[in-house]
């Protein structure tokens, strides 16, 4: 079973290809996946790792077809969404960390608002009610004093998600 806080063999695949992911679309060169698709299915130890790393390159290739529409160097929130739409919480995450800590003010706060929400589905994805639950909870009361600085996420449907554990998408 693929489980990213039981298994540090999983939780090394799932780091890996988020960080290479990552930093595909920081320097906008997708050839980077490959290399590390290719080392990961080589050692990856059973069909559930191999399950998961098809999966997220499906995903990954998603998002990479629809960065010609958003440069996601200068618009980071518009690559978060993208990356929501796909269910890549874990990803989100990742992405907006430095976004994060460059920011200042009710920006800053909204990105935060913003990882608490991916942080929750991530927990709700490994059957982590309790920790999904205060995470949301956490996550509804920065973007319901700071949603207007997220603009591409809903403000009032991101926070219907959160209340339900019902991750949603928000299109263009």
């Amino acid at each position: 079973m693929f489980d990213p806080f039981e298994s540090r063999t999983s939780r090394n695949i799932r780091n890996q290809l988020s960080e290479i992911f990552i930093s595909a679309l920081s320097k906008e060169t997708p050839a980077l996946i490959g290399n590390t698709v290719h080392s990961l299915k080589k050692t990856a130890p059973d069909p559930d790792h191999h399950y998961y790393i098809d999966e997220r390159l499906r995903r990954y290739n998603l998002i990479l077809t629809r960065l010609p529409s958003c440069n996601p160097a200068r618009d980071p929130l518009e690559t978060a969404r993208l990356l929501w739409n796909q269910n890549l919480f874990f990803e989100c995450h990742e992405w907006l960390e430095p976004f994060w800590t460059k920011a200042s003010g009710p920006r800053k706060k909204a990105i935060q608002g913003l990882i608490r929400a991916a942080g929750a589905f991530v927990l709700l994805e490994a059957g982590r009610l309790s920790a999904a639950e205060s995470s949301a909870q956490k996550a509804i009361i920065l973007v319901e004093d700071h949603g207007e600085e997220i603009r591409g996420f809903h403000t009032e449907k991101l926070i219907r998600a959160l209340k339900a554990l019902s991750p949603t998408t928000f299109p263009d």
